[in-house]
């Protein structure tokens, strides 16, 4: 999502979070001007937390408010990579085991 507004924009990403085989979502809303960047989210969100931490009070952003909000989102959209590659490696497993013969329920196929 997107929305323009004169002196600034909002829009959202959902940043992805892999834990014990399972994958979580949250919405972060970033709010963004000439100057200035804010992010919201519900929970934590570990990729951005680690950019934040390297940003000290005393050196303040290293970069424009809108090059922060692209290295933010660049960092949401790699942490995909890890969760990708772990439903790759769920699929492989479950593909051997029907195509090995066993019955798989149904519910452990769409989880």
């Amino acid at each position: 999502h997107l929305h323009e507004n004169d002196d600034h924009l909002f829009f959202t990403a959902p940043a992805v979070r892999a834990r014990d085989e399972k994958l979580f979502f949250v919405e972060v809303g970033f709010f963004l001007s000439k100057a200035r960047l804010v992010t919201v989210s519900t929970e934590p969100v570990e990729v951005l937390e680690d950019w934040f931490d390297r940003l000290s009070p005393k050196t303040g952003a290293p970069h424009a408010a809108s090059r922060l909000a692209y290295h933010l989102m660049d960092a949401i959209v790699d942490a995909y990579y890890p969760a990708m590659d772990m439903l790759e490696d769920r699929a492989d497993d479950l593909e051997s085991v029907v195509f090995g013969g066993e019955v798989v329920p149904i519910k452990d196929l769409l989880v």
